[in-house]
């Protein structure tokens, strides 16, 4: 099963350019807490964005990473959950996306029957 692990994926643009290259995907692994440097520069997507990302790269599933990061004052702003990837994903019409959040320490097994 393919698979597309953005780890700093900041913007959707790159993503459309992907998906024309290499076709779809299964499973999207994608940042969802749009961190901001000094609470100006946007470092990585945030919820409803990682969503979109996962609909541009037709994966059925988005497993979210970066949702368990600490803001640090002054310097590290946390701007959005997988809370709001799970909000975007239920608005979604048909084809759904499925949203699976892994706490962290905690192992996650791909079964393409089990709905997440």
């Amino acid at each position: 099963h393919p698979f597309f692990f953005g780890s700093e994926a900041r913007n959707i643009e790159p993503l459309k350019q992907y998906y024309a290259n290499n076709g779809p995907v299964d499973i999207a692994f994608l940042p969802t807490n749009s961190v901001h440097l000094f609470g100006l520069y946007k470092l990585v997507l945030g919820g409803a964005e990682a969503v979109k990302a996962t609909q541009i790269l037709r994966a059925g599933k988005l497993v979210v990473i970066h949702d368990a990061h600490p803001s640090i004052p002054g310097l590290i702003h946390i701007k959005s959950s997988g809370a709001d990837a799970e909000r975007m994903a239920a608005q979604l019409p048909e084809p759904k996306v499925d949203v699976v959040r892994i706490s962290p320490g905690k192992q996650w097994e791909y079964n393409p029957s089990q709905n997440y």
